[in-house]
């Protein structure tokens, strides 16, 4: 740790030669590193449910977790007051509260973007913020905690009935959800967000793409401070190619990583690169992807992470058919070069790479029939492949969406306290209004 972070308060005199006094300096020293936000920046990572001094405790455990238990099923979206049918998450945070807050969208007879609670540890859920501004589809793609408990939800919305835009919503402690900033490139032309990150300052930096008249560009939007500004930091266009970015991040506020894919018809290329501060953006690697299925966006780089060495990571997935998309996992060096690890034999997508503690989780959908189902693969410390953890087809699950779409409908979240949980879009063969399943793997 850094020495000119935080230091031992004075007055508390120790003997060198003392090993119980040691530790207890440690140990006061571990405290006032938690208690100045100066420090934060050397304890909190990117899939941390918060950067603030409670998870970066937490974070410690974490990290510690084996994951060799077995996923058991704690509750539903089923019954839930609102009457809210077709119910898929792509975000869960724990509140300061110890509430489960989740993000995604829903129906009431018209698409929503919703955020649900469960104050029983994802038993039962209820609505905590329903927005829906027009008739027009609303989604959330990712929630964070603030360092000062608020909630932050980042979504796409079409309030006036024009052009998709984006979001952000802001839920402060004690109060409720509103919108509080939003992003459109030029009215009537979409702008999107696929996914976000939190950097350790706390600013949002939300990835996707953005269109004028002119071209598709991929976007990195930042939001900071009270969030009531959502801007553009990084536009890039390719001519007529769209671009799409899809993973971000935040290796500084300085310097984003972000990755995503570029369309140029007849082939797509994925690209990996660096938002600079100044708004530019620089290429580390560009390479054809040996692809498409029905959408593209199921083939996005996902969950994109800085490794120890150095090295990026990400989540990808090529093919071409249903016989011969594959889940893989690629490590980029800054010079560019790269490998693929193949997460699985098995046909199916990555749709999300989450680092958990010092796990590397793979969610992946696997086409079955006309739909899919899920499976989960870990590759812990010093192992060179994954395992699976939640088989394919457990507890007959069929997920609620076509295996060409382009939602994610697969993807682990980290508790405070190291324990995975993951919500599944059950198809209306096995439940009519289409809920949320929750399953949950201990840490240990």
């Amino acid at each position: 740790m850094d020495s000119s972070c935080c230091s031992v308060s004075p007055g508390i005199i120790v003997s060198r030669y003392s090993l119980v006094f040691r530790l207890l300096l440690y140990i006061f020293a571990g405290v006032n590193v938690f208690s100045m936000a100066g420090c934060k920046a050397n304890l909190c990572r990117a899939e941390d449910p918060s950067c603030d001094a409670i998870s970066a405790v937490l974070l410690a455990s974490s990290i510690q977790c084996t994951y060799r238990s077995s996923w058991s099923k704690i509750g539903s979206t089923e019954g839930n007051p609102d009457g809210l049918v077709a119910v898929t998450f792509s975000s869960i945070v724990q509140g300061p509260d110890g509430a489960l807050y989740a993000g995604g969208e829903a129906s009431n007879g018209n698409d929503a973007a919703v955020v649900m609670r469960s104050d029983d540890n994802g038993a039962n859920w209820v609505t905590e913020w329903l927005h829906q501004p027009t008739v027009n589809p609303a989604a959330i793609t990712q929630m964070f905690r603030a360092a000062d408990g608020s909630l932050l939800a980042i979504g796409n919305h079409n309030p006036d009935s024009t052009n998709t835009e984006v979001f952000v919503a802001r839920k402060p402690p004690g109060g409720s959800f509103s919108i509080v900033s939003a992003y459109e490139r030029q009215n009537t032309h979409v702008s999107r967000a696929l996914n976000a990150t939190l950097s350790s300052t706390g600013t949002i930096y939300a990835v996707g793409n953005a269109a004028d008249a002119v071209d598709i560009a991929g976007i990195v939007l930042s939001s900071g401070g009270d969030y009531s500004t959502l801007n553009a930091r990084t536009l890039l266009n390719d001519g007529a190619n769209p671009v799409l970015f899809s993973a971000a991040f935040p290796d500084s506020d300085a310097s984003i990583s972000v990755a995503g894919f570029i369309d140029l018809g007849a082939s797509k290329d994925f690209t990996v690169g660096i938002s600079e501060s100044n708004g530019t953006y620089t290429t580390i690697v560009r390479d054809t992807l040996n692809c498409c299925l029905g959408d593209p966006e199921l083939h996005d780089p996902t969950g994109l992470y800085r490794l120890s060495n150095g090295n990026l990571i990400m989540g990808l997935t090529p093919g071409t058919s249903l016989a011969d998309i594959r889940a893989t996992v690629m490590e980029i060096a800054p010079n560019g070069s790269y490998f693929r690890t193949e997460v699985s034999p098995a046909a199916g997508a990555a749709t999300s790479l989450k680092i958990h503690g010092n796990s590397q989780v793979v969610s992946q959908f696997l086409p079955s029939g006309a739909t899919g189902t899920a499976q989960v693969s870990i590759r812990k410390p010093g192992e060179s492949g994954f395992t699976v953890s939640f088989p394919a087809n457990t507890d007959g699950i069929i997920l609620n969406d076509a295996p060409e779409e382009s939602i994610r409908l697969v993807e682990t979240h980290l508790l405070d306290n190291g324990d995975l949980v993951m919500p599944l879009p059950i198809h209306n063969s096995i439940v009519a209004s289409e809920p949320a399943w929750f399953y949950r793997l201990s840490c240990r």
